[in-house]
């Protein structure tokens, strides 16, 4: 789950190092469709936060997830999963 961090070009170097240092250990690196498009988009998003975390969670070749989460905003998704967990 995302709070958007990854995608600010202030952390493109440790997103660099990051992938570069998950690959050394033979893992392959995946980010979900709206995770790199910065704290402000994914702040005011969390449906899109909420359906890639969805996403995730129901990919069979995910097996392993890694969260860069912004802190307090993860309450914003939780009407989103409730709400997807009705349909």
């Amino acid at each position: 789950l995302s709070g958007g961090i990854l995608g600010e070009a202030f952390a493109k170097h440790e997103l660099e190092i990051g992938i570069k240092r998950l690959e050394a250990l033979g893992l392959n690196v995946t980010f979900m469709p709206h995770a790199l498009k910065g704290i402000e988009y994914v702040r005011n998003h969390p449906e899109e936060r909420a359906a890639d975390l969805l996403q995730a969670l129901k990919d069979p070749e995910i097996w392993q997830r890694i969260e860069a989460e912004a802190p307090g905003n993860s309450e914003a998704v939780k009407p989103q999963m409730q709400e997807d967990g009705k349909k």
